[in-house]
C-alpha cells in the first residue's frame, strides 16, 4: 500500500525531508509504517528540480491520485501546497487522515471550552486523529482491506 505524506517541508528556506525531521512522533509512525509494509511518499524526496515547478506539481498530483490515503501532519501552520494536496486527494477520493491534536494551530478550544476545527483542515479531511498512533491503526486496517 502507499500513501503520500503532505508536510511542510521548507522551514526558513531549508527544505527538509520527513526522514531528517528531528521529530519523534513522526519518525515512530514512519518506523510502523515501514514495519507494515507501507510506502510513504514525501513531496520532498523527488529528482525533479525546484526549479521546474510545472514537473513537481504533475508529479505530486500523480502520486496523490494513485495514493491509498494523504496523511497530513497538521500540528503546526501549514503552507498552500498542503492545502492544495488535500483538496486534490479530496476531490479524486482519496482518503485524506489529518493529524490533529487538541491544541494545535488547526484545533482549539473557545472560552467556553467547545472545540474549533479549521473550516477547510475539517472539511477536507476524511478523519482527524489526535495522535500518529491511532493514525497508524486506521492505515493499518485500510492496508487489509487490499485496496491499492
Amino acid at each position: 500500500m502507499k500513501i503520500y505524506f503532505a508536510h511542510s517541508f521548507r522551514r526558513d528556506g531549508v527544505i527538509t525531508t520527513l526522514q531528517e525531521r528531528d521529530d519523534f512522533q513522526l519518525q515512530t509512525m514512519l518506523r510502523s509504517l515501514a514495519r507494515l509494509g507501507v510506502t510513504v511518499i514525501d513531496p520532498a524526496c523527488t529528482s525533479i528540480p525546484h526549479s521546474d515547478p510545472t514537473k513537481r506539481f504533475a508529479y505530486c498530483l500523480a502520486e496523490i491520485r494513485s495514493s491509498r490515503a494523504l496523511v497530513v501532519d497538521a500540528r503546526e501552520r501549514l503552507g498552500l501546497g498542503v492545502g492544495a494536496e488535500m483538496m486534490f486527494a479530496h476531490e479524486q477520493g482519496v482518503p485524506v487522515f489529518a493529524i490533529l491534536p487538541e491544541g494545535s494551530y488547526y484545533q482549539t478550544r473557545d472560552a467556553k471550552g467547545a472545540v474549533s476545527v479549521h473550516a477547510f483542515v475539517g472539511g477536507l479531511s476524511t478523519r482527524v486523529f489526535p495522535t500518529f498512533e491511532e493514525c497508524v491503526l486506521e492505515l493499518k486496517e485500510l492496508q487489509t482491506q487490499g485496496k491499492k
